[in-house]
């Protein structure tokens, strides 16, 4: 029994993939000018290994300006004519610009450098993510196996199995094959169950999001998946479940979702686990690496002049002949652009602020969607390691409670082996710790005094277990880079998409504004990001009045 707290990603994978291919502004307008280079790129070379200042969300400006409007009032800068603006460079941004290329898109991105959570950075040659790591593996000849390969990246990825051999750090100690039974040799067939139950899912019963007429479930048995918790559907379909696996769901749950499984929507999580399970495919950076290749085609195909950073939209407005937005530049100056087209590609909790055409009905759909928060710690360790994995779980063999207390006492639910993609290679190491905040408000913790200092010490309790694990003594750390991100989850709750309340949140407005990001689905993953491009750029593609 599983306690409390308890795009289609199938679409682009296949088991028995072809084999392992080897290969926001801040407090100041220049937050990080003394930790990088001052390059709008996704990865950043890490220059000051001292530094305190989180990563990830720089959230200052945009809250003073979407909560408290400063600066609206200020006297028009410059006015300027685009046949089309995205709003968010983010994945979702960049994807809707690399698939809208053609009209030379402006880009507005509030932060310093592009990314959005799909940001990295470089140590001594390592690429890290801050954020996102990995995608599914996508099908020979997908749509997405084609854009990995014009980017130039395809060949750069690994994958890894999520059932063959699969490690956790156990107690303290690494054990490779979990689902094997490796924790727990004695009941090796309950482990084995439960895998093929998921494999069963996948290939018989896949739960697509949104909704696939043309998929393996009916509307009715897809819906009453969307309306069910995860927790109810392993009570109703594995009502023994060994709690090793308890345990190992519920931290799934946490950094896939920011939710326990008792929160997150059975075809939610099914769509996820029982997709990971066949393969994950992974990049040097993480995610980074492809908002990196994004960045620098849409820098050669457009021009760095139509992608603008640190400038902060203030408003989204229709107008009779396209949309005007206003937004102010890294100089605080505000600017105006009348657009043909405008792609949004921001959260709806941003979106919600600053469209002042929305409907009642519509801002209170957006208002429905709820966020999470998570932690991301990187770890820099100098001198090689043999990476065991690329990713694995941290398990004490308790299953968590549904309790605050519990929550935040595990120093993290999952790790990167940052340099596993590139078989080890280079002289140093990057170990990246997730630890998710997955309940209301678990954001708010990171505004509290002197949190910095308090979340590296909750890492820190943790070092312990992997250096030991690894034989590697303390002394072999660097330095610590921690990056935060607020608001970075949307909360795929039960019955949310067959409510309908979903698609009135991210209907377009006329033909005229698109929205274009994972939170249409409430499903945070990449593969999302880039079928919502993807149909945005359908419909601006649409529009013949457009010239290009």
């Amino acid at each position: 029994m599983i306690q409390t707290p308890l795009l289609t990603r199938r679409d682009f994978i296949r088991a028995g993939f072809y084999g392992a291919l080897f290969l926001s502004c801040g407090s100041q307008l220049n937050t990080f000018s003394s930790l990088f280079p001052t390059d709008a790129d996704p990865v950043a070379t890490l220059l000051d290994l001292t530094s305190e200042e989180f990563a990830g969300d720089e959230e200052t400006i945009p809250h003073d300006v979407l909560r408290f409007g400063k600066g609206r009032n200020l006297s028009i800068h410059s006015s300027a004519k685009h046949n089309l603006v995205i709003v968010g460079g983010g994945m979702a941004g960049l994807c809707s610009a690399y698939f809208l290329k053609k009209y030379k898109p402006v880009v507005l991105e509030q932060a310093e450098r592009f990314g959005g959570n799909s940001k990295g950075e470089e140590w001594e040659g390592i690429p890290y993510s801050i954020g996102a790591a990995y995608i599914t593996v996508p099908e020979k000849g997908s749509v997405i196996e084609n854009f990995l390969g014009e980017l130039g990246i395809l060949s750069m990825g690994r994958m890894e199995s999520g059932r063959e051999g699969a490690v956790v750090l156990d107690r303290g100690e690494l054990a490779r094959g979990f689902w094997q039974g490796a924790t727990d040799p004695s009941q090796k067939s309950s482990f084995e169950k439960v895998l093929q139950k998921f494999n069963s899912v996948y290939e018989k019963g896949y739960p697509s999001i949104p909704f696939d007429p043309e998929g393996s479930l009916g509307e009715s048995e897809w819906k009453n998946l969307e309306e069910m918790t995860f927790a109810q559907w392993i009570l109703r379909e594995l009502p023994d479940l060994h709690p090793h696996i308890q345990e190992f769901l519920i931290q799934y749950c946490w950094s896939s979702f920011g939710g326990g499984a008792d929160e997150i929507s059975a075809a939610q999580a099914l769509n996820f686990i029982s997709a990971d399970l066949q393969g994950t495919l992974a990049f040097p950076g993480g995610n980074s690496a492809i908002t990196q290749a994004l960045y620098r085609k849409l820098k050669k195909n457009i021009g760095s002049s139509c992608l603008r950073s640190r400038s902060v939209v203030t408003e989204i407005a229709l107008r009779k002949e396209g949309v005007s937005v206003t937004y102010r530049d890294e100089k605080g100056q505000k600017n105006v652009i009348e657009a043909k087209v405008c792609v949004v590609a921001l959260p709806k909790f941003v979106a919600k602020h600053i469209m002042p055409d929305l409907s009642l009905e519509q801002k209170e759909a957006m208002a429905q969607i709820r966020y999470r928060a998570y932690l991301v710690a990187n770890v820099l360790i100098k001198g090689k390691i043999t990476s065991p994995s690329y990713e694995l779980f941290r398990l004490t063999r308790t299953i968590p409670r549904n309790n605050t207390d519990d929550l935040l006492s595990r120093p993290f639910t999952d790790l990167i082996f940052a340099n596993w993609v590139r078989q080890d290679e280079g002289n140093h190491s990057v170990l990246t710790l997730y630890k998710a905040y997955p309940f209301e408000g678990g954001r708010f913790k990171f505004l509290e005094p002197d949190f910095y200092q308090k979340a590296k010490e909750d890492f820190e309790k943790g070092f312990s277990e992997i250096l030991s694990a690894l034989n590697l003594s303390p002394s072999r750390i660097a330095g610590i880079r921690i990056a935060r991100w607020g608001h970075a989850l949307p909360l795929a709750t039960p019955g949310f998409l067959s409510s309908g309340l979903v698609q009135k949140a991210c209907a377009p407005l006329g033909d005229k504004i698109f929205f274009a990001e994972q939170d249409n689905w409430a499903n945070p993953s990449f593969e999302t990001a880039f079928d919502e491009a993807q149909k945005v750029a359908e419909n601006v593609n649409r529009l013949t009045s457009l010239s290009f």
